[in-house]
């Protein structure tokens, strides 16, 4: 089996935007709802970032440590959604996601940034319990994104 290559030209145009959307500034979101007629965004990757400091390079308030509560989780999806691009995407059209953010490269028992353990609690860098972290983010995200709960005893269930 073989994969077809082609030909890509990624210079950058003269008036183009710099952007950096995991820390602010939606401008990619914005354009695709005033450029396009889609019925639906499909969105993958990460919605959110939890990282400490994300978003001072554009003026916003930021918290002091990594998001492990959900104030913090609820506190980082408000600060987002103040962003004018984002919030027109929102409203031009429903989003599917490809998952639930809840931190960088998470698995069942822990993330990139955690030590993650066979058995019991693995803790992030700032010392929150990831399971607890986790279930804040998923509460979080329900919260703010207009999605379906599958099944209400199981929030971690998107399909």
């Amino acid at each position: 089996m073989f994969t077809i290559s082609s030909r890509y030209d990624s210079s950058e145009s003269p008036t183009s935007e710099r952007l950096h959307h995991c820390i602010g500034y939606f401008n990619a979101y914005g354009y695709a709802a005033h450029n396009t007629t889609a019925d639906i965004f499909i969105h993958l990757g990460e919605y959110i970032y939890e990282y400490v400091g994300n978003g001072t390079g554009v003026g916003r308030v930021t918290t002091v440590r990594e998001m492990a509560t959900i104030a913090d989780y609820r506190r980082r999806l408000n600060q987002y959604r103040t962003d004018e691009s984002l919030v027109c995407a929102h409203q031009h059209a429903p989003w599917v996601t490809d998952d639930r953010e809840v931190a960088d490269n998470s698995w069942k028992a822990g993330t990139a940034n955690s030590n993650d353990t066979a058995a019991g609690c693995s803790f992030s860098p700032s010392g929150a319990c990831f399971t607890d972290g986790k279930l804040a983010a998923v509460r979080a995200y329900h919260e703010w994104m207009p999605i379906r709960v599958v099944a209400a005893d199981d929030l971690f269930r998107i399909w």
